[in-house]
C-alpha cells in the first residue's frame, strides 16, 4: 500500500517534484488541507503563515524549478519552525517564545539568520510551532509543552477511551515541532534545546532529532534561555532528510553520504554501548513506565537486533549521576539562571518594535500587569523568571565553574566510552545523560524504538557519538533506520 502524500519523506516527495507529479504549490495546500485539524487538536500551532502567501511562495519556487534554478535538495519542501526563531513580521507571523508579553508587545522586521537561510534554500514555512514557555524558565509549575500563548501541547498518538493519567504524552520544549513532523504536516521542522528539550519529544513522538552543537547555528535573531547550553536542531521523520534539513541549518556539509556506504549488516564494525534501561531515568518515569515488561523488552531487543546486524554491543554501562556535577556549588541551573537575563534582554533587542519589553524585570512587570492572558489558571506565577531576575552569581564564578563543569562532563562520557572498549556510540534511555551532553556541548540525537502497548506512546534511545561527532552521529542514524525502518506508527 502506498503511503499517503503527507507521510513521504523530503527525497520521495523531491523525486515528485522533479518527475513534475507533483508541484510544490499542490503538496503545501494538500498539507494544509488534510493535516491542519491533527495539529490544531494537537495546539502544535502558535501561529500559522497566511495560506494565499505561502500558498503564492510555493508557485514561486514552482516557477523556478521549470526554469533550472533548484536553491538546494529541500527546495519547494514545506517547513515548520520552533517559535524561538524570529521572522520579519512581512511573513505574516509574529514570533513569541511561547510568551504572550512577547507575541503581544514586539514586532521584527528582519528574519533571523536561520530563517533567512531556510528561505534561501528554497523552504516554505507553513507555521511556528508551541513550545514550554521561555524554553521552561518561567514558573515552577509550568508543565512541559505549555505556553501562555497556546496552552498545553498534545500528543498526535492520543487515543479514545483512555483515561487522561494513561494518554501518550508529547514532552517537550520543542513539543509542537515534533508533533507536526509525527502528523505529517511537515516532513522536516526545527527545534531548540537546551538540557533534552529536542530529545525527549523526539521520543516521545517516534521521530528522528538532533541537538546540534551550540556553535553551528547563527544566534542572530534566536530566543535562547542560556548562552552555554542552548543549540538548534533538525526534526525529521527519514535520516536523509534530517541531514538536508541540517546542511540548511549549518551551511556545511554535515556528512557525505556518498562516501557512506552501508553494508548488508549495517552496523559491522560498530563498538556501540548501552546503559541500563532504568540508569538515569527521573523517579517520575521510573515507576509505570521503565520498570514494564514491554518496555524494557523494547529496549532491550533494539539491542539484541543491532547486535545481530553487525554491531559489537556491551551492556550496562554507567556514569557518574548528573548531582555530581557542581563546582563550588554551582551548576548548570545556577549558571542558566544568571545567563538568562542577558539572554532574553538581547532576544528582546532583535524586534525593531518594542513598547514595553525591553528586559526581563520589563517581561515581569508586564506578566503582572497582564495576568489573566500572561498567567492564566492554574499556572498563576512566575517564579522563576523571579529567581533569575535576582540572581547573584558573580560573572567570573560562572566562567570558572562552567570551565570545570565542561571538563567534568566529558571526562564522564569520554571515559564511560574509553573504558568499555572505545565505543563509537552510546546509547540511554530517556535519561539524565542530557545533562552531561549539554554541559560537555556534544551533539546527540534521538532514535526510535517502538511503541508501548499500553497507549501507542513512541519510545526511543538517546545515541551519544565519540567526542560529540556530529558526522559518527548521522552516520549512525543512518543504518539505525536502515535497521528499524517501521517501528512506528503513525496517527
Amino acid at each position: 500500500m502506498a503511503k499517503p502524500i503527507h507521510y513521504l519523506s523530503a527525497h520521495e516527495l523531491r523525486a515528485k517534484l522533479e518527475s513534475g507529479e507533483l508541484t510544490s504549490a499542490d503538496l503545501t495546500a494538500s498539507l494544509l488541507d488534510t493535516r491542519i485539524d491533527i495539529v490544531n487538536k494537537c495546539n502544535a500551532i502558535v501561529i500559522h503563515a497566511p495560506r494565499d502567501s505561502i500558498i503564492k511562495q510555493a508557485k514561486d519556487l514552482d516557477a523556478e524549478r521549470a526554469a533550472g534554478k533548484v536553491r538546494s535538495k529541500l527546495h519547494g519542501i514545506p517547513i515548520v519552525v520552533k517559535d524561538v526563531v524570529i521572522n520579519d513580521a512581512s511573513m505574516g507571523m509574529g514570533t513569541s517564545a511561547g510568551a504572550s508579553g512577547v507575541m503581544d508587545t514586539m514586532t521584527a522586521t528582519k528574519n533571523s539568520v536561520l530563517l533567512q537561510r531556510l528561505l534561501d534554500a528554497g523552504m516554505i514555512v507553513v507555521a511556528k510551532t508551541n513550545l514550554t514557555e521561555l524554553c521552561g524558565l518561567k514558573s515552577d509549575n509550568t508543565p512541559i509543552g505549555w505556553s501562555g500563548v497556546q496552552g498545553q501541547t498534545l500528543s498526535p498518538y492520543r487515543r479514545e477511551g483512555l483515561d487522561e493519567k494513561d494518554q501518550p504524552e508529547a514532552s517537550g520544549s520543542s513539543s509542537g515541532s515534533c508533533v507536526c513532523v509525527a502528523a505529517g504536516f511537515t516532513p522536516v521542522a526545527i527545534g531548540s534545546d537546551t538540557s533534552g528539550s529536542i530529545i525527549f519529544p523526539g521520543m516521545a513522538n517516534g521521530v528522528y532529532s538532533v541537538k546540534l552543537h551550540m556553535d553551528s547555528v547563527p544566534e542572530d535573531g534566536l530566543f535562547r534561555m542560556t548562552d552555554s547550553f542552548d543549540a538548534m536542531g533538525p526534526i525529521a521523520r527519514d535520516v536523509d532528510d534530517l541531514i538536508a534539513l541540517a546542511d540548511v541549518m549549518t551551511g556545511t556539509q554535515t556528512v557525505n553520504k556518498n562516501a557512506d556506504i552501508i553494508t548488508e549488516k549495517p552496523f559491522e564494525g560498530w563498538n556501540i554501548g548501552a546503559t541500563s534501561p532504568e540508569w538515569g531515568v527521573h523517579e517520575s518515569m521510573l515507576k509505570g513506565k521503565w520498570d514494564q515488561p514491554d518496555v524494557l523488552a523494547i529496549y532491550n531487543e533494539s539491542l539484541e537486533n543491532i547486535e545481530a546486524n553487525g554491531a559489537k554491543v556491551a551492556r550496562s554501562l554507567s556514569l557518574p549521576g548528573e548531582e555530581t556535577f557542581k563546582y563550588n556549588g554551582e551548576g548548570m541551573f545556577s549558571i542558566s539562571y544568571q545567563e538568562f537575563p542577558h539572554q532574553f534582554e538581547k532576544f528582546a533587542s532583535y524586534f525593531s518594535k518594542r513598547t514595553e519589553i525591553h528586559n526581563l524585570n520589563d517581561l515581569i512587570k508586564w506578566n503582572e500587569a497582564n495576568a489573566s492572558r500572561a498567567m492564566p489558571e492554574p499556572y498563576s506565577t512566575q517564579t522563576e523568571l523571579i529567581n533569575s531576575s535576582k540572581t547573584t552569581l558573580d560573572p567570573k564564578k560562572r566562567d570558572d565553574a562552567l570551565a570545570e563543569l565542561r571538563r567534568m562532563a566529558v571526562e564522564a562520557i569520554s571515559g564511560a566510552m574509553t573504558t568499555a572498549g572505545g565505543l563509537d556510540i552510546l546509547l540511554t534511555s530517556e535519561s539524565t545523560i542530557i545533562r552531561h551532553l549539554a554541559l560537555a556541548d556534544w551533539a546527540h540525537a534521538a532514535v526510535p524504538t517502538g511503541q508501548w502497548k499500553k497507549n501507542g506512546q513512541p519510545l526511543g534511545m538517546i545515541a551519544v557519538p565519540k567526542d560529540g561527532r556530529l558526522d559518527t552521529l548521522l552516520r549512525f542514524m543512518r543504518r539505525w533506520q536502515r535497521v528499524f525502518p517501521d517501528v512506528i506508527q503513525r496517527p
